[in-house]
């Protein structure tokens, strides 16, 4: 594969891994490199490092944001101590330089310095893990992988929350707005981003 094949893997707009990953003329190495750009992770990528293609700086660079994406997902807070972990950061330096270049694209967030946090706002959605189409995962844990089950379970639990707190505000007369998880059509399609509720 020369360069030009593999330009979408540090493509920061490129959302579309899973589809790639499905089709029958590529190879293993390269299908395997797919899979971790889809579905996992940095450190997924090192631990199976002799299985997939080397990679850039820049495609390193796209695969870390997508791991950032995967952490901060559904979050109200992060911890850079947990960013640091997860996507393998040495120093500061690399830790700021990710969340500046990323803030705005696939996340929007507040970074809160005194607390060494970040307050999230907005996330794209990662792909779907969709067992009656896609290929079986070679390297990752189906169970881990976001997948169409898990989706279904969040929605039916975000309903049967609602529906609970809907009828409480009947039998009390309460006027206060319904909260809780939600999960938007956002969540359901890849690429969409969601609003956390505010606090406020």
């Amino acid at each position: 594969m020369d360069s030009a094949d593999r330009s979408f893997l540090s493509d920061l707009s490129y959302n579309s891994y899973s589809s790639l990953r499905n089709e029958a003329t590529i190879n293993e190495t390269y299908r395997n490199t797919l899979e971790i750009f889809a579905f996992g992770s940095y450190g997924d990528y090192k631990a199976n490092h002799e299985k997939v293609l080397e990679l850039t700086p820049a495609e390193i660079i796209k695969l870390r944001q997508l791991t950032l994406l995967s952490v901060a997902s559904g979050q109200r807070t992060v911890l850079f101590s947990t960013i640091r972990k997860e996507l393998d950061f040495q120093n500061d330096a690399e830790l700021m330089i990710t969340l500046l270049a990323v803030n705005n694209t696939l996340i929007s967030f507040v970074m809160d310095p005194e607390q060494e946090s970040i307050e999230v706002i907005d996330w794209a959605s990662r792909e779907i893990f969709v067992a009656s189409q896609d290929l079986p995962l070679k390297l990752l844990n189906v169970e881990k992988v976001r997948d169409i089950d898990s989706l279904i379970r969040r929605l039916e639990k975000f309903r049967n929350v609602n529906v609970e707190k809907a009828s409480a505000c009947l039998k009390t007369g309460s006027v206060k707005s319904l909260e809780g998880e939600s999960v938007s059509q956002s969540e359901a399609t890849p690429g969409k981003k969601r609003r956390i509720p505010s606090s406020g």
